[in-house]
């Protein structure tokens, strides 16, 4: 609601350069755009579903599908850290029969997986900036130093979900964390923390077994990222910015990049001016840049959350049903 003020306030107050703006857009793109969004929540939504039976959740696919949409189209519009998501989605879930601990396991590895192929799209996009002789060398700096974080990040992720004694000694941190919390807190985050450490072994080892039971969430990453993409090329093609596959990884993997390492919820601002900073060194005009991330937040982010809003007192009352059904 906050939002919607700030931005009736901006319309107020430049009402006519926006019909101008408007006026020079080339609406026929939205729903290829709205379309392509559709599909990576598809796709994020099935993928969480497949990481749930990765790690034993007991829930049903149909009921999973809708707490996945509505926790993602959460995360995106309000997270700070997927806090906010992580826990509606953990409350449903417990409403419906599944533990926390497994409910944090497959959120951490579809997490994982999702955020393994963001850190490879940046590397690609550092690759393309540095490579380019016309770029700032400080650019190119910091650049290069953010492609050496997002690689230990991945190297780091990767020993603590499959290195189970690594993972041991992280959840052993919070153990005894945990001891500062009052005594029905502390019993509480140590029976979650046990059960998580129980669904994450359950995962790494399925996946140990069978490395083929980790391809549908996987190919379910891909998917959402490849839409993930075309919606924001279609975003940039409604202002006349048609680009080459390489600057549409690189410019959205860094900005969207950005967005998600703020400390800003659902990195609004953040991701909007890195997209257009990025994309302005690649040769796009900035005032396309600009317009395109801010289509690109109302198409990707506000549209989802909106249609989540429903499902989510859906999904609410079919666990009430449930309830009283078992008490019954």
């Amino acid at each position: 609601m906050g939002l919607a003020l700030l931005g009736g306030v901006a319309i107020a107050l430049d009402w006519h350069e926006l019909r101008r703006l408007a006026g020079d857009t080339n609406w026929w793109w939205v729903p290829p755009a709205l379309a392509m969004t559709a599909l990576s929540y598809l796709g994020l939504s099935a993928g969480l579903v497949a990481c749930g039976e990765l790690v034993g959740l007991p829930v049903r696919r149909a009921v999973m599908l809708r707490i996945a949409f509505v926790s993602i189209a959460m995360n995106h519009v309000v997270s700070l850290g997927g806090a906010a998501g992580y826990s509606v989605r953990t409350a449903l879930i417990g409403r419906h029969g599944g533990v926390a601990g497994a409910a944090l396991a497959m959120s951490l590895l579809h997490s994982y997986l999702n955020n393994l192929m963001l850190m490879a799209l940046i590397q690609l996009g550092v690759l393309e900036i540095a490579l380019d002789a016309g770029a700032p060398p400080v650019v190119r700096g910091t650049l290069l130093f953010g492609a050496l974080v997002s690689f230990a990040f991945i190297v780091l992720s990767t020993a603590a979900l499959f290195a189970g004694r690594l993972r041991r000694r992280c959840l052993g941190v919070l153990r005894r964390l945990a001891r500062v919390l009052p005594a029905a807190w502390d019993a509480r985050l140590t029976r979650i923390v046990a059960e998580l450490e129980a669904s994450l072994d359950l995962g790494a080892r399925g996946v140990r077994e069978s490395p083929r039971r980790a391809a549908p969430p996987l190919a379910f990453a891909v998917l959402d990222w490849t839409a993930t993409l075309l919606a924001f090329w279609c975003c940039l093609a409604a202002f006349g910015e048609r680009v080459s596959p390489q600057v549409l990884v690189a410019g959205s993997a860094i900005g969207i990049g950005a967005g998600f390492a703020s400390l800003i919820p659902g990195g609004i601002g953040t991701q909007e001016g890195s997209l257009a900073v990025v994309f302005s060194l690649l040769g796009v005009q900035l005032e396309h840049a600009v317009l395109a991330a801010i289509l690109f937040r109302l198409v990707y982010y506000f549209v989802p959350f909106a249609v989540s809003l429903p499902l989510y007192l859906g999904v609410t009352r079919a666990a009430e049903r449930r309830g009283e059904t078992a008490r019954g």
